[in-house]
């Protein structure tokens, strides 16, 4: 079960070495790629094999269910996961249902697609209703919590409010530092970066992104040396880890371009453009983002016609995506 890729799941799940339950039952605790919100996954061992599923932990006696309907077996340790699962988790996140969870992933997504257009008060309003919904959900401590902060934090910071910036940053650190997934680590180290960049502090800024990079790359190379799966097939680089790894890489790009290193912007932009194209469901904005930061290292670099075709390429999508507004402008 360990060496299944992602531990077992498409959804980019980060889990911890498992529970025996008993002889054929396995209970994982786990944070979501998505949102960092607590999730489980159940693993039994079946007469027509391994069959896993993974939910929030409330819903650990559906996921048995669904294991037994798929595998015409029940779960010999179903009574045992159950009584795992309550003995882990508070009564207000097994109170949790899948409604209560879609909700607040939706306001973290209408967060992202404001960012992403440059309507900061829109993004900070979004993931200020996110961060209610998994306040009341997780806790004030949880994971998830500390995550929506972080992005909160840098909404404020894109509007200049630095000191209620900081205050945020300052009450997600210790959360952020507590959790098990080192990707919100690097996310916090990446955000402060962004902070200090919208402050003039480009040489702070660019410190702060280069151990960003180098923290989701060491993620991806630990995914990528792991060895072949138990079918054999190489690992596979989730989305979530390689996207993770591209944005730091723009933020580099653009820093090291601020700074004066063209030829260190153009090798980290690259490797994020590469990033991008390889995995077509990241976000669109994404890619002609940087696609018009290469045409800013091109023009910098005297490279003013492939410059242009950069920027009338960035040009096409951002209107596509965003019609006239900000991105399109810029």
């Amino acid at each position: 079960i360990r060496g299944l890729p992602t531990d077992g799941t498409a959804a980019g799940l980060r889990c911890d070495g498992g529970k025996t339950i008993d002889a054929a039952t396995f209970l994982f605790s786990c944070t979501s790629g998505g949102g960092d919100a607590p999730h489980i996954v159940l693993a039994a061992v079946t007469p027509s094999g391994l069959v896993l599923a993974d939910g929030l932990p409330g819903m650990v006696d559906v996921l048995a269910a669904a294991i037994t309907a798929n595998s015409g077996a029940p779960v010999s340790g179903a009574a045992g996961a159950n009584a795992a699962v309550k003995a882990s988790f508070s009564a207000r996140v097994l109170n949790a249902n899948a409604n209560d969870y879609n909700g607040y992933l939706q306001m973290r997504a209408a967060g992202s697609r404001a960012s992403a257009g440059g309507n900061y008060p829109a993004a900070e309003q979004a993931y200020r209703d996110a961060l209610d919904i998994e306040t009341r959900l997780f806790g004030a401590e949880a994971a998830a919590v500390g995550a929506t902060l972080l992005e909160l934090a840098l909404q404020v910071s894109n509007q200049q409010r630095f000191d209620e910036a900081a205050a945020l940053f300052r009450r997600a650190t210790p959360i952020v530092e507590a959790a098990p997934s080192p990707e919100i680590r690097a996310r916090l180290a990446s955000y402060r970066g962004l902070d200090a960049a919208n402050q003039r502090h480009y040489e702070e800024a660019l410190t702060f992104s280069r151990q960003d990079v180098l923290a989701r790359q060491r993620a991806v190379d630990a995914v990528r040396n792991g060895g072949l799966d138990l079918n054999g097939n190489p690992p596979v680089v989730s989305t979530l880890l390689d996207g993770e790894l591209a944005h730091a890489l723009r933020v580099q790009a653009a820093l090291e371009l601020r700074m004066g290193n063209t030829a260190g912007a153009q090798a980290a932009a690259e490797k994020a453009l590469y990033i991008i194209t390889a995995h077509p469901d990241l976000p669109l904005a994404w890619r002609a983002d940087i696609v018009s930061l290469m045409g800013e290292i091109n023009a910098k670099q005297g490279r003013v016609v492939q410059a242009e075709r950069n920027f009338t390429d960035a040009l096409a999508m951002d209107r596509k995506l965003f019609g006239e507004g900000g991105p399109t402008i810029q």
